[in-house]
């Protein structure tokens, strides 16, 4: 039997794709769904700004195509970024600084 981690990127990959698909769409997301989209889309770009595959990103942007994406509340919801966040161990200013709930562009 193989480990978890030998086939890790094999297993995620379908639900990637569909999660990309509903990212085409517009599909809409329940207020989880939302923030997982948000926290995922970051943390990707995040990585990829810390690899220097690309040199910025507009955070606006993310809150903006997801903000067309979510679904009515039955009552008014706060901001993605209110609540606790758990700060991640990045050099992106956005990610390293996910739990004071930043919301300036990544240069």
């Amino acid at each position: 039997m193989s480990n978890m981690s030998d086939c890790r990127f094999e297993n995620t990959y379908s639900d990637f794709l569909d999660c990309l698909d509903a990212l085409r769409q517009y599909l809409p997301l329940s207020e989880g769904e939302y923030r997982a989209a948000y926290r995922m889309i970051r943390h990707f770009l995040c990585f990829c700004k810390d690899a220097s595959i690309i040199r910025s990103f507009d955070h606006e942007a993310i809150i903006k195509h997801l903000d067309h994406m979510k679904e009515e509340p039955a009552v008014q919801q706060t901001s993605i970024l209110d609540g606790p966040q758990q700060a991640a161990q990045s050099e992106c200013g956005l990610c390293a600084d996910e739990g004071a709930g930043s919301m300036y562009r990544a240069d």
